[in-house]
């Protein structure tokens, strides 16, 4: 049984590289089609195909980069909106529902006024 989650593991991981490799090679060339001609297309399809190389290599550091990506867009660290219900969750502990009102972010932290 063991060895049978092993093998679905690594043909999960594979599957996973495959598909970003190929997304961030896709994306990259592209772009550098649309804006840079065939030589762009090359250069950044081989730039997208590095960074896809390193983002399959673990889910954990997608998932870190997505975090930050999303501090750098809300202006807040470790704050992330969510659209359907527009309250906010912290991204860097369990997930804990914030108050609308009165919520002070304090070394990362929030807490609420009292």
């Amino acid at each position: 049984m063991l060895k049978v989650l092993k093998v679905l593991k690594v043909a999960v991981h594979i599957v996973w590289a495959i598909a970003v490799i190929s997304f961030a090679t896709l994306v990259g060339a592209s772009y550098g089609w649309a804006h840079h001609g065939w030589i762009g297309a090359v250069a950044l399809g081989t730039v997208g195909f590095c960074a896809g190389a390193l983002l399959a290599t673990d889910l954990s550091v997608l998932l870190e980069f997505l975090v930050r990506v999303s501090d750098a867009a809300t202006g807040e660290p470790g704050r992330i909106r969510t659209r359907r219900t527009g309250r906010d969750f912290h991204a860097h502990s369990p997930p804990t529902m914030l108050a609308k009102r009165g919520t002070k972010q304090v070394e990362g932290r929030t807490r609420a006024d009292r």
